[in-house]
């Protein structure tokens, strides 16, 4: 009787440790930081032009309706010695009128807007081949489609390749 008693005291102390040691409020200041300069850069082998889109951030507790980065100085080029001054389309979206992107070939991106100056670099990659691609109907939950009016039943996808 007295190791049951003893059980339960220490069990109640224990609890009533964990229940009011965590009683501090953390208070996280989200809106104290200045407004960034955000690019979205996009180019692609598929023919179309090379899109840049530039923003500022906005803090936390804000709609989000950012801010367009407008006359910005936004040069595109390649490892192979092309160069481009991208044309504002609209407020904060510049566009290539000539250079297209090509895979294996390395792309440099320099932005000078509101007095900073950002760079960066990217390589569009090989294409990677794939080997097969295998259908297994299953039971379990997957992709369903075919028009099957059983519910329960779906398939499994899977695609093989080496990269």
């Amino acid at each position: 009787m007295k190791n049951t008693f003893f059980n339960n005291v220490i069990f109640l102390a224990t609890c009533a440790f964990f229940i009011t040691s965590c009683t501090e409020v953390i208070d996280i200041d989200l809106n104290s930081s200045d407004p960034e300069i955000v690019i979205e850069g996009n180019i692609s082998n598929n023919g179309e032009s090379a899109v840049v889109k530039i923003t500022e951030s906005i803090n936390f507790d804000e709609s989000n309706d950012f801010t367009n980065v407008e006359n910005a100085l936004v040069t595109l080029n390649d490892d192979m010695g092309n160069s481009e001054i991208l044309v504002e389309m609209s407020p904060g979206i510049y566009s290539s009128n000539s250079l297209i992107g090509t895979i294996g070939n390395t792309y440099f991106l320099i932005v000078e807007a509101k007095g900073n100056t950002l760079t960066s670099q990217s390589i569009i990659p090989n294409r990677v081949a794939f080997d097969s691609l295998i259908i297994e109907e299953s039971t379990e939950d997957g992709f369903g489609f075919g028009g099957s009016s059983d519910n329960s039943l779906s398939y499994n996808i899977t695609v093989s390749y080496k990269d």
